[in-house]
């Protein structure tokens, strides 16, 4: 489970994502109710431009199957769209610092 200064809280799931901009501040807590075991995560750290360091801080959870997904046409490239734009298909979060943030699954040889 997690939890924040500004009054977020949830649990996440396989395959879920947590976005959140610091701007001015915030303080993040993710040590609630973990199960044991090992825990996988990837984090990374997007620094704002002096305009955009003091904006309000953000938070949002996208669930797995709430990403936009892309697969080409013979469907041998499949993408999970995080941040960013991928084909035609865009991302639920189109954050301060525009960056493409993107799950791909390749198949051999694509």
């Amino acid at each position: 489970d997690h939890q924040d200064s500004t009054g977020n809280k949830g649990s996440l799931y396989a395959g879920d994502c947590q976005w959140m901009t610091a701007g001015s501040g915030i303080i993040h807590d993710e040590g609630r109710n973990h199960p044991g075991g090992k825990l996988h995560g990837f984090q990374m750290w997007i620094n704002l431009p002096k305009k955009h360091k003091w904006i309000d801080p953000a938070y949002r959870t996208i669930r797995s199957k709430e990403k936009p997904h892309y697969t080409n046409k013979d469907g041998s490239v499949q993408a999970n769209i995080i941040a960013g734009t991928v084909g035609d298909v865009k991302a639920k979060i189109q954050p301060v610092v525009p960056i493409q943030y993107i799950e791909f699954m390749l198949e051999a040889n694509a």
